[in-house]
C-alpha cells in the first residue's frame, strides 16, 4: 500500500495525497482498462460507480442510530477518445477523486427528502443508461474500509478474518481491511477470461506481491 500510494503521490499535482480507497480503485480500473483493450483491439469507455455513504454528507438532519442504507453512488467515466493519452495510473486515480468530489458538493445541497428523491432518481437513471451501453464497460465497487468489524465480539472473541457476502455477479468489486489495518483486501468478481487477463496484468502483479 505505502509503495502504490508513493507511486500514485509522486505524480499527482499539488499536495493533495489520495486515500487508500482512491488509489486501489485507481489500480483496479486501469488493469481493467487495460484487459478490455487486450479484448477488443482498442480502448474502450467505462464507467465505475462507488458506493457513497450520505449520513453526514447532506444538510438534512439524520439520526446517529438510524438503521438501512442511506448512500448514493459516485460516479467516475473513461471516455477512451478523449483519454486516450491517460491511461497512467495517477490519470485514475484523479478520476476516481474527481467522481467522489463530485458526490461530495452535490451531496452538500441535499436539504429535503425532495433534494434527496431528485439526487438518488437522477443518478441511477445516469446508472442504468451506461449499464445498457453496449459500447462502453460498468464496473460496481462497494468499500466497507474503516468500518470496525474486527472489533466485533459475539462473545467468543474478535474474528480472525472477516469477509462480506458478494452477490453473484460480473464487474463486482468489494473492499475490505485487513485485520492490522493497513491494507485492503480486494475481493474481484469477473468473467473467467476477464480473469484470466487481469491477474496477468503487470500493475496488479507488481502491487500485489506477485513480483
Amino acid at each position: 500500500m505505502s509503495k502504490l500510494k508513493a507511486v500514485v503521490s509522486a505524480n499527482i499535482n499539488g499536495s493533495r495525497q489520495p486515500t487508500r480507497v482512491e488509489v486501489v480503485t485507481a489500480l483496479l480500473w486501469k488493469a481493467l482498462t487495460m484487459v478490455a483493450r487486450a479484448k477488443h483491439g482498442r480502448l474502450r469507455p467505462s464507467f465505475l460507480v462507488h458506493s457513497f455513504n450520505l449520513r453526514g454528507k447532506t444538510a438534512m438532519s439524520v439520526p446517529d442510530n438510524s438503521c438501512g442504507n442511506f448512500t448514493n453512488p459516485a460516479i467516475a467515466r473513461f471516455t477512451a477518445d478523449d483519454d486516450e493519452n491517460k491511461v497512467e495510473l495517477h490519470h485514475f486515480v484523479d478520476r476516481v477523486h474527481d467522481g467522489i468530489r463530485k458526490r461530495v458538493t452535490d451531496s452538500a445541497k441535499i436539504s429535503s427528502d425532495d433534494d434527496l428523491f431528485s439526487s438518488v432518481v437522477n443518478t441511477k437513471t445516469e446508472m442504468i443508461e451506461a449499464f445498457h451501453r453496449s459500447d462502453a464497460d460498468f464496473y460496481m465497487f462497494n468499500s466497507w474500509c474503516r468500518m470496525p468489524v474486527y472489533e466485533v465480539d459475539f462473545g467468543w472473541g474478535n474474528p480472525g478474518w472477516f469477509s462480506a457476502v458478494v452477490v453473484p455477479g460480473h464487474n463486482m468489486f468489494h473492499f475490505m481491511d485487513t485485520k492490522d489495518g493497513d491494507g485492503i483486501e480486494a475481493w474481484v468478481s469477473l468473467e473467467e477470461d476477464d480473469m484470466l487477463l487481469f491477474q496477468e496484468n503487470p500493475d496488479i502483479k507488481a502491487f500485489t506481491g506477485q513480483e
